[in-house]
């Protein structure tokens, strides 16, 4: 018998190599150690199921929110949790191994259960763009799926290099974020919306605002007076709930023809699909800037 098929004979009579234990580190989760990668997966929030899905690990979802509409796919994904809460009963009863949470969004009072029932819960925050692609990877290690997490995380780095050479250097431009417009709610300076649009120049008018999502006065955006305004609606054209704006023909945003809505499914979720949004933002204050 040749050593090669002596060795490949030893092999199979070995049986399946044991699965690696999983260890990840991160300034939210401290240490979170598996002792293999999961493989029944629940996700609290839409942005994440989109990126497990991105990763190839779409498949290992035995529940989502009930917002997770993206991809086609995850609509046949029970639903496990909303904004009102999380069904614990039904997420132990799936034989989750793991949870994966949104600090910001579903923060700790929501998932605290779970830890206490002994279900390893994963939170993820983005901040800055770069959070992104590195809670692809992380996920892609907890998920055995690190080879196609990298290069996802790879791609999503060089456009980012991409958008910071072009916006290198580009003159300010004051802009408005508006939430919603009864009660008028924006974002504040270290909010990720507020992060990515300063890599291409843009200037928050609420920066210091201190709520991550603060409530703000239309006394405030008038004496602000800022050059550009944006609104998240249904589609990318969907700038309605701006218009009120249209009785102060002063302002610079109106003034100039700076109001613009964009798709809320691109900068509300904080996945993949972020950049893109983050490239049409940057756009829009371009337009302005010019």
């Amino acid at each position: 018998m040749s050593r090669r098929l002596a060795a490949l004979l030893a092999l199979l009579l070995a049986g399946p190599a044991a699965a690696e234990p999983v260890v990840v580190d991160d300034s939210i989760n401290g240490r979170l150690a598996l002792p293999a990668p999961a493989t029944r997966l629940v996700s609290l929030a839409p942005h994440i199921t989109e990126m497990l899905f991105a990763i190839g690990a779409g498949e290992l979802l035995v529940g989502a929110d009930e917002y997770s509409d993206y991809p086609a796919a995850a609509a046949a994904v029970p639903r496990v949790s909303n904004y009102a809460g999380a069904n614990y009963e039904q997420i132990v009863a799936l034989g989750t191994e793991l949870v994966i949470g949104w600090q910001s969004g579903n923060g700790e009072p929501l998932v605290a259960p779970l830890r206490a029932l002994g279900v390893p819960v994963f939170m993820v925050e983005a901040r800055r763009l770069d959070d992104i692609p590195d809670t692809v990877e992380q996920l892609g290690r907890l998920t055995g799926r690190a080879t196609a997490a990298g290069e996802l995380a790879t791609t999503l780095r060089q456009r980012l290099a991409a958008l910071r050479a072009r916006y290198a250097g580009a003159a300010p431009v004051r802009y408005f974020y508006q939430i919603w417009d009864e009660p008028l709610i924006s974002y504040n300076g270290d909010h990720l919306i507020s992060s990515a649009l300063a890599e291409c120049g843009g200037v928050n008018i609420f920066a210091e605002a201190v709520p991550l999502v603060p409530y703000v006065s239309a006394e405030a955006v008038l004496v602000a007076d800022p050059a550009v305004m944006i609104s998240a609606g249904d589609s990318p054209d969907d700038n309605a709930s701006t218009a009120a704006w249209q009785r102060w023909p002063s302002m610079a945003a109106v003034a100039g023809g700076h109001r613009y809505g964009i798709s809320a499914d691109l900068t509300a979720r904080h996945g993949p699909r972020f950049i893109d949004g983050v490239e049409q933002l940057c756009a829009l204050l371009d337009r302005a800037r010019r």
